[in-house]
């Protein structure tokens, strides 16, 4: 078993090494140890994890027994204190149980370092299975206010990428990052003359649609009317 991270960047040693995996590998205790060897204190894990069941969870990834996998996987890289960000991309098969999860998180995995709940980008296989897994925003954000107040409530780190603050209730707004990068961000008309545009992720350029709601919004008419006066 061998583990090779390669560091572009000598004269920064303490860089944070944000790595992208399912975490399943790491169910291997050895492979999680090895890890630990080559990458020291810096690394911090995203790994995504579905939902606090195992059903949705495997349906969502199409593997049977992936759940278990995960949750062991990072158990064990907890064992080795290797920092690790949950990743929660919500859609129509897990927001319902967004409250539930959160409780599992708190219960279960309060040794992550975040949470980060994440909007789907309608792209790729998103556009492919709309109707399995599409959802728009307005639709679940009362059940990510719940989860996200409960993990804040026990101190439990967790942020929101990929949502515009006009979907948000105000609530939720100290939670929201401005997560898309420059070059497939993008703002509507009716963003323009918003005064929080500055502190807003806005949208994907490269979604095949726009999240509905946005030109109909309160918060968004609340902002842009106080701007206006």
């Amino acid at each position: 078993m061998k583990i090779t991270i390669t560091l572009h960047c000598p004269h920064l040693p303490d860089t944070t090494i944000h790595i992208l995996t399912n975490g399943r590998q790491f169910a291997n205790g050895n492979y999680a140890e090895k890890l630990k060897e080559v990458g020291g204190d810096n690394l911090l894990l995203g790994i995504p994890i579905h939902s606090d069941s195992s059903l949705i969870h495997d349906e969502i990834t199409k593997i049977d027994n992936s759940f278990n996998e995960t949750i062991i996987g990072l158990y064990n890289l907890a064992a080795f204190g290797i920092s690790v960000e949950l990743r929660i991309v919500i859609n129509k098969l897990n927001y319902k149980r967004l409250p539930q999860f959160s409780d599992f998180i708190f219960k279960n995995l309060s040794f992550v370092s975040c949470v980060s709940f994440m909007a789907m980008e309608y792209t790729g296989f998103a556009v492919r299975n709309s109707q399995q897994v599409w959802i728009e925003p307005t639709e679940y954000v009362a059940n990510l206010k719940e989860a996200t107040l409960n993990l804040n409530d026990w101190q439990i780190n967790s942020s929101l990428f990929n949502l515009p603050l006009c979907l948000l209730p105000q609530e939720l707004h100290l939670f929201a990052r401005k997560s898309i990068s420059d070059w497939k961000n993008r703002y509507i008309d009716v963003c323009e003359k918003c005064i929080l545009k500055k502190d807003c992720c806005g949208l994907f350029s490269t979604s095949k649609k726009i999240f509905e709601g946005l030109s109909t919004s309160k918060f968004h008419r609340l902002v842009y009317e106080f701007e206006v006066e």
